[in-house]
């Protein structure tokens, strides 16, 4: 099914360059583009499952650049070639891919984006020597949590307890251990079922 969806959109990639110069065909194959990657980013994100599931990211990162004329520019598609290469120690590659996730977003929006991305980001960019970056962007989360108080944040907590496992792992245990001691401060705030 993958393969079908696949040839049908470079045959709308073909029609829409066709239609460059005709406005209502134009927006006529886009719209059917649009509605054939609905169908076609959960078929990929399917396929991908199974070799995630499976631990074969090699074979991912394979199928992920197959796809990625096609479905390079949906935040799913961004976000799992991210955790693939990821799991492959590809930290600057990796980052590439989650950079355009946060990108822009005022500190109030960071809270919108997954925890374990905001992690993510920072590890790679620690792994890559952007020290100054992981820190700036952990400030902006924890600013963001400050405004509201009231409620449960776990985004902050969260990173330290990643990037204080990535130092323990990487032999740096102080550091690593103050991370993870610092994530737990205020322990009645920041502990729940995503922290435990």
């Amino acid at each position: 099914m993958g393969n079908d969806i696949m040839n049908t959109l470079t045959k709308f990639k073909e029609k829409i360059d066709e239609y460059e110069e005709d406005e209502e065909k134009l927006t006529t194959a886009m719209e059917e583009r649009n509605q054939l990657m609905e169908r076609f980013i959960p078929v990929i994100m399917a396929q991908a499952k199974i070799e995630w599931e499976r631990g074969h990211y090699e074979a991912l990162e394979k199928l992920w650049h197959r796809w990625s004329e096609h479905a390079n520019k949906e935040d799913t598609f961004k976000l799992n070639v991210a955790h693939t290469l990821f799991m492959r120690e590809k930290y600057k590659d990796s980052a590439d891919f989650y950079e355009p996730l946060i990108a822009g977003k005022e500190e109030s929006d960071l809270l919108s984006v997954s925890a374990i991305v905001l992690a993510n980001v920072c590890v790679c960019w620690v792994m890559v020597n952007h020290n100054d970056l992981a820190e700036a962007l952990i400030n902006k989360v924890k600013r963001a949590e400050e405004v509201a108080p009231e409620k449960k944040q776990f985004h902050t907590c969260i990173i330290h307890l990643v990037i204080g496992t990535l130092y323990c792992a990487k032999s740096n245990n102080e550091f690593g251990i103050a991370r993870i001691i610092e994530a737990l401060q205020d322990c009645e705030k920041v502990l729940g079922i995503d922290t435990w």
